[in-house]
């Protein structure tokens, strides 16, 4: 089978990625026609692969229903214990590790990271550079 044939069988209409065109942003634009169509829906349909494998880090493994309730965690604290709402730009401070994945998506899941939102991400090794990054993120205040 050849990568034309391939992509017909899985871009077949009624399959998962049937593909779409639709305007996304103003633009019209190919869009796969069943997608989650926020991170709230991707993080509500990864519940349903329970205590499978989401993702692994040397010998710690998060299963897909600990990754949605952390994230679940992490809006509600964010929403509720520190009044993160709706277009709110924020930070996460963290190193390279699963841990800053949560906080992300639980961000993203209450809006407070949108199509505008700007996101600064490290390019230094074990924290090295995070006082220039915090001033960074200081100047993209307002």
């Amino acid at each position: 089978m050849n990568h034309a044939e391939a992509a017909a069988i899985l871009q077949a209409a009624g399959s998962p990625f049937e593909l779409a065109k639709e305007p996304v942003a103003g633009r019209e634009t190919t869009v796969f026609k069943t997608r989650e169509r926020s991170i709230r829906e991707k993080i509500a349909n990864a519940a349903v692969h329970g205590d499978k494998v989401f993702l692994v880090y040397g010998d710690w493994r998060i299963t897909f229903t600990e990754f949605v309730e952390y994230t679940w965690g992490a809006a509600h604290a964010l929403s509720g214990e520190f009044g993160v709402k709706r277009h709110d730009r924020i930070a996460i401070l963290a190193y390279n590790r699963p841990e800053w994945l949560i906080p992300l998506f639980g961000a993203a899941s209450i809006a407070a990271i949108g199509r505008s939102g700007r996101v600064l991400v490290p390019r230094t090794k074990r924290g090295a550079g995070f006082p220039k990054q915090v001033d960074q993120l200081r100047d993209l205040e307002g």
